[in-house]
């Protein structure tokens, strides 16, 4: 989780300043948790598994994570026309509440052979990842008069850095802004 916090901020100030399609990003995102996760069943089934290299595939997974949802906001808006993106945004947060809490509790539930164990079972989230790239293949965007503007533009993700380091300092003390008020 660290690794996703961590790269956040970042992604959000580079994310603001590309001018192309950002669904090409999630898609890498999605095939490199796939690839990582791919690996726990190899390293398994070579006798390599250890708690070190469970903690670098969960690093990896993680910031491809924060990159993928870094993205993701921007793409909903360019996705959804504006005047149907407050009960878009409602019900995606409603779609992903209601996974978090029956999805284990669906899993938990379900009859699982003695035979499936975690090595094998993992694959099956790898494959969740390479359907929601291919998902993401047949999205189409168009862009929004507000992602023109680009808060931060001139600044990128150094001067979100600035602010990540120096707290005490305003944002718009650290990266300039079409607006006056600063990019907030």
């Amino acid at each position: 989780m660290l690794p996703s916090i961590l790269i956040r901020v970042w992604v959000a100030g580079w994310s603001d300043r590309i001018r192309t399609s950002r669904i090409p990003f999630m898609i890498a995102c999605n095939l490199v948790q796939a690839a990582s996760i791919s690996v726990v069943p190899l390293l398994w089934w070579l006798g390599k598994l250890s708690i070190p290299a469970l903690l670098v595939v969960a690093a990896v997974g993680s910031a491809g994570l924060g990159v993928h949802a870094s993205l993701s906001s921007p793409v909903l808006v360019q996705v959804v026309p504006e005047v149907r993106l407050v009960d878009a945004n409602g019900k995606l947060a409603a779609t992903r509440s209601a996974a978090d809490i029956s999805g284990p509790s669906i899993a938990g539930g379900l009859p699982v052979p003695a035979a499936l164990t975690a090595p094998w079972a993992v694959p099956v989230d790898a494959v969740s990842f390479v359907a929601s790239a291919m998902v993401l293949t047949r999205v189409r965007t168009h862009e929004s008069g507000s992602d023109q503007a680009g808060y931060g533009t001139d600044s990128g993700p150094a001067g979100r850095w600035c602010w990540v380091l120096w707290p005490p300092l305003p944002p718009w003390r650290c990266c300039r802004s079409p607006h006056p008020d600063g990019p907030l």
